[in-house]
């Protein structure tokens, strides 16, 4: 059973999955950098991997003493899903070579993981300090957290949706 203050901790099994993949992502990307040659981007991406497995491992070792580890990989979701939309808004070039990412999936991706993560990042539940806590006299900014953080997913569901629905359009013509 859950202690209070690991409630919004995922599953220990989604954490070893979640840590052991990451983990080997990451070394195996370094085996390759190591071979290709290490560019910038390419030191970031494995710092970023790095810091993200290392928070994974400590949540898992214990997450009521480390309750930090899980924030920092949810600060790196969020920093990544933000520096995306940030790159659609501005037309930033797509690294590589690879398809830009749209304006509205960048939305969707910000919607779905970014607020989520940067919710959880700061209160430890993606619904804010009122999924963590129940207060008998919430204060206005809880509140409002709340229905950000409502609102965010009924407008990820609606752009979802009107994304299926021009793709089934589309196919149709």
């Amino acid at each position: 059973m859950k202690s209070v203050s690991d409630k919004n901790v995922p599953r220990r099994g989604v954490l070893w999955f979640g840590t052991i993949m990451l983990g080997l992502i990451t070394g195996f990307m370094a085996l390759f950098f190591s071979q290709s040659g290490w560019t910038t981007s390419a030191m970031a991406f494995v710092a970023i991997c790095t810091a993200a497995t290392f928070g994974l491992l400590l949540t898992l070792a214990n997450a009521a003493r480390f309750w930090w580890g899980m924030r920092v990989v949810t600060l790196i979701m969020f920093a990544i899903v933000f520096w995306s939309l940030i790159g659609a808004a501005f037309g930033r070039r797509a690294l590589h070579g690879h398809d830009e990412l749209s304006s509205l999936d960048a939305i969707r991706a910000f919607l779905f993981f970014g607020l989520p993560s940067l919710l959880y990042t700061l209160w430890g539940s993606t619904w804010g300090k009122l999924g963590r806590d129940s207060p008998e006299h919430p204060t206005r900014s809880d509140i409002v957290v709340l229905r950000v953080a409502i609102i965010g997913r009924w407008v990820f569901l609606a752009l979802t949706l009107v994304v299926a629905v021009a793709a089934y359009l589309r196919m149709q013509h």
